[in-house]
């Protein structure tokens, strides 16, 4: 016999799952995702080929080759632009400031001008 069979419907009762499937998809569940895990690890993190050391054969190191005159100027030309580019802009600001200055200046006179005119009107001293 194959299992209770229900009345109503004729198809047969679930039986509960038991601990020994419930372990084992658990165990598959973790064994995928912790190859998913290694699978992401493997894009995100790439291995660089071996490294080597440049050493003569009496153990000293290889310098490195030095940087050609051309490399070297082409950086100090490109911060020498940086440079200028920050400045430039502070200049514009600050002109630019210098230029509201008297603006805001004649605001503050008419603004305390009209509160003036205001309390001569009104008879008080202020």
């Amino acid at each position: 016999m194959r299992g209770p069979v229900r009345a109503s419907t004729g198809r047969r009762a679930k039986s509960p799952p038991s601990r020994m499937t419930e372990a084992s998809s658990a165990g598959r569940l973790s064994d995928t995702l912790s190859r998913a895990m290694l699978d992401a690890m493997r894009i995100i993190i790439r291995r660089p080929g071996p490294e080597t050391i440049d050493m003569t054969p009496d153990g000293r190191f290889i310098d490195p080759p030095a940087t050609p005159i051309a490399d070297r100027v082409f950086r100090y030309a490109v911060l020498a632009a940086i440079v200028a580019l920050g400045l430039s802009i502070a200049a514009v600001f600050a002109w630019f400031a210098l230029m509201l200055l008297p603006v805001a200046l004649g605001t503050a006179a008419v603004a305390w001008l009209a509160w003036r005119w205001r309390m001569w009107r009104a008879g008080r001293r202020y």
